[in-house]
């Protein structure tokens, strides 16, 4: 695969190839790659390899095809929907980074065009919350964790 990258990248690179001098004058040379079709990509050549070139068409199907698409996430799995997801970095205050999402939200709200709402879907909010309360409150006193 880094071979095959490799050649691919070296033989397609646009690139600046410095000046002609005319006279007074100063020619700008560039080198555009030379990838034009997808015959063009096969021909490339990778190796060589027992006295002959090992070109992309011999190693790789050359077509015509599409990115995978990630990130797409549906409403009740019936429309795409955009999802913003925030995370909290290590030390960070939970319950300061969730009541900042929700200002955020709430500034965000009358920018947004007509018939676009945000809808918060998972909020940590009340987790945070009880959590903050369960280690803040004092533990009882024992004479023996045992």
């Amino acid at each position: 695969m880094a071979q095959l990258q490799a050649a691919l990248e070296a033989n397609n690179r646009n690139d600046g190839a410095g000046r002609l001098g005319a006279g007074e004058e100063a020619l700008v040379v560039r080198i555009e790659g030379s990838v034009r079709t997808l015959d063009d990509l096969r021909q490339i050549v990778i190796e060589r390899r027992d006295g002959g070139p090992v070109r992309v068409g011999d190693v790789a199907q050359v077509r015509i095809g599409s990115l995978t698409r990630y990130g797409t996430v549906t409403q009740d799995g019936r429309e795409e929907a955009v999802q913003g997801l925030v995370l909290g970095l290590r030390g960070a205050n939970a319950q300061q980074v969730v009541d900042g999402v929700r200002a955020k939200l709430a500034e965000l709200a009358p920018t947004l065009p007509p018939g676009v709402t945000t809808q918060v879907f998972y909020d940590r909010g009340s987790l945070v919350e009880r959590a903050v309360g369960t280690v803040s409150r004092p533990w009882p006193k024992r004479s023996c964790w045992c």
